[in-house]
């Protein structure tokens, strides 16, 4: 107990020295279901759902778009809301502090159309957050929330989101494209690509916010792109397409039978494309889950699944994830297991059924987050088709959904589809707001899952040799250590520190 109190005036001497604080600094969870290839997935996540940092709800007027997911990159974390403002209706997105919830910026933009849940993009190099709504697609300042440009589309933009490539260049000239889809009621759907790199005048002829292409997307609705290298993979209507980024020219277009269409994303992974449809008559498992190969289009297996707008999670170990389902219609809201068997899948498990209606999480809007063994999902709330999610669960993926022990943890108030930062905190979107939950105890800075004095030397290194400690604990936030609450880990933390390691202690 002597050590653990004496540890205050070490801390501090070793702090003295230092100017600065920790940097915070790093790119995160940029896009619907993490990246561009719709991944689904994160390296490191919470390890119970016990820790909430904090929880924001909305100002007067706002209502966030609770079906949509966050994003984080830096230390900002990005929602859009909508607002009552009223004379009019308008909708805001919004930049909060990841190391605290405050506000730092927020942006006005054109009112969504049709309860739209689309999820809008961050593009880390060029420090821009694009979103579509109404019938724009805007480019806004992640460091300020200034509107930099918007680009009118011929139909509105309602429930895809858009995509963003990082590394095109044209004659060693960055040549970079956001693409995103609009929203087909006539059969004149389009895959927009537009500009995002500087003007130049041979190797990227376009000023940013100009459309560089336009490809037919007939039947898109909901169309959220994928992107994988120089190809872009959209589902639309009853098929699959690919299509080549730079020239917006068809690679690929494979139709699927026996669907009513995708409304949907795609997700990349390694060689293979997987998407999965919506079907809106029969009951359970009425609609298809299916894998194509990248390069050639062509359909390695399709296998019944629940009706769904959700984007499949694949991985290494060949399990695909899918959230569906909607209450009533002969349909049920829930998670679906399946394992990729190269040339054919065989469902594993099905949470509505193998629980007996129990456990009831997913649903067909919603995108689920895979770390390792461990799913985390939500269960709807009452609010209709459109409402906040209520609970925010984690799943066992190492049992099943007949086991008690299935679900290993629940946090009420969340459970929205979850963005998580590069240490692994997790934020949701649900009935009481914005929620951001902690990757692991307060005060673990050597993140082994407990504060103990092990944790000493780790938190003199996190205040007096940031990058040093950067480099040994890649994963692990220094804002573990933030006892003080104020985004940052300084000098004014170490009683905190100190205080909780005495408590842990006992």
């Amino acid at each position: 107990m002597q050590m653990i109190l004496r540890t205050r005036e070490t801390i501090l001497m070793a702090a003295l020295s230092v100017s600065v604080a920790a940097d915070l600094r790093g790119a995160d969870w940029t896009h619907l279901a993490q990246a561009a290839e719709r991944p689904g997935s994160a390296a490191v996540g919470p390890q119970d759902l016990a820790w909430q940092r904090w929880r924001i709800e909305p100002d007067l007027g706002e209502l966030f778009v609770s079906l949509s997911s966050p994003l984080v990159c830096d230390d900002l974390v990005i929602v859009t809301s909508r607002v009552d403002g009223g004379a009019e209706f308008f909708n805001r997105v919004i930049a909060f502090e990841r190391g605290t919830g405050a506000r730092c910026w927020e942006a006005e933009i054109e009112s969504d159309l049709f309860d739209s849940w689309a999820t809008p993009a961050i593009d880390a190099a060029r420090r821009r957050v694009y979103v579509a709504s109404g019938f724009a697609v805007y480019a806004i300042d992640l460091d300020d929330g200034a509107v930099v440009w918007d680009r009118p589309t011929d139909l509105p933009l309602v429930n895809a989101s858009p995509a963003v490539t990082t590394d095109l260049e044209t004659l060693g000239v960055p040549s970079n494209r956001v693409l995103i889809t609009d929203y087909d009621t006539v059969g004149s759907g389009q895959l927009y690509a537009i500009n995002v790199d500087p003007f130049h005048p041979t190797a990227n002829p376009w000023e940013p916010g100009e459309v560089v292409w336009t490809a037919p997307a007939p039947g898109a609705v909901g169309a959220t792109p994928a992107i994988a290298g120089e190809t872009a993979i959209i589902a639309v209507s009853n098929t699959v397409r690919a299509v080549d980024v730079r020239s917006g020219q068809a690679v690929w277009t494979t139709p699927i039978g026996g669907i009513d269409g995708f409304f949907g994303g795609a997700s990349v992974r390694s060689d293979a494309v997987f998407a999965a449809a919506y079907n809106f008559s029969g009951g359970q498992n009425n609609t298809l889950l299916v894998k194509l190969d990248l390069v050639s289009g062509d359909v390695r297996w399709t296998v019944p699944c629940e009706r769904t707008d959700s984007i499949p999670i694949v991985g290494d170990d060949g399990l695909v994830l899918l959230a569906g389902g909607i209450d009533g219609f002969g349909s049920a809201i829930k998670v679906q297991a399946f394992q990729d068997q190269g040339d054919h899948a065989m469902l594993i498990w099905d949470t509505h059924v193998d629980s007996g209606g129990a456990v009831r999480v997913g649903g067909w809007t919603h995108h689920p987050v895979r770390v390792g063994d461990t799913l985390f999902v939500g269960t709807p709330g009452g609010g209709g088709l459109f409402g906040p999610y209520q609970t925010l669960v984690a799943l066992d993926l190492t049992t099943d959904p007949s086991r008690i022990a299935f679900v290993s943890a629940s946090a009420d108030g969340a459970g929205g589809s979850p963005a998580i930062d590069r240490f692994g905190n997790l934020y949701s979107l649900g009935v009481a707001g914005l929620t951001a939950f902690g990757a692991r105890t307060a005060g673990d800075m050597n993140c082994d899952g407990a504060l103990s004095v092990g944790d000493i030397n780790p938190f003199v290194q996190a205040l007096s040799m940031p990058e040093q400690y950067a480099q040994i604990f890649p994963t692990c936030d220094p804002l573990n250590g933030d006892f003080s609450h104020d985004g940052q880990l300084s000098v004014a933390d170490i009683n905190g520190f100190v205080e909780a390691l005495t408590d842990a202690d006992g």
